[in-house]
């Protein structure tokens, strides 16, 4: 990992991210440092925040996490990609 990534990591750990996609982002730095348990953490929590973006899905930075762990959240999203909702074709609103 480059000093420059330690660095970014050391200053968004320091400020408590909040925001999924600086969850996600943290996640992957974390990872890349081999941090394992704490970037699973992150990356859930990011994704139980709302981040479902499919980068989730093949991103090298986490590749280093591949594990039952990674696969039950990389499931997550792969679900909610699949959801229809208003912004994915085949949505259909309910009525009540």
């Amino acid at each position: 990992v480059s000093r420059l990534a330690e660095l970014v990591a050391r200053s968004e750990a320091s400020r408590q991210p909040t925001h999924a996609r600086d969850l996600y982002h943290m996640a992957c730095l974390t990872a890349l440092r081999g941090e394992r348990a704490r970037a699973i953490e992150l990356l859930s929590t990011a994704v139980a925040q709302g981040f479902e973006d499919k980068v989730v899905l093949d991103d090298p930075d986490l590749r280093s996490l591949a594990g039952p762990e990674l696969d039950e959240i990389r499931a997550r999203v792969r679900r909610r990609l699949s959801a229809p909702t208003p912004e994915r074709p085949g949505f259909q609103a309910r009525v009540p």
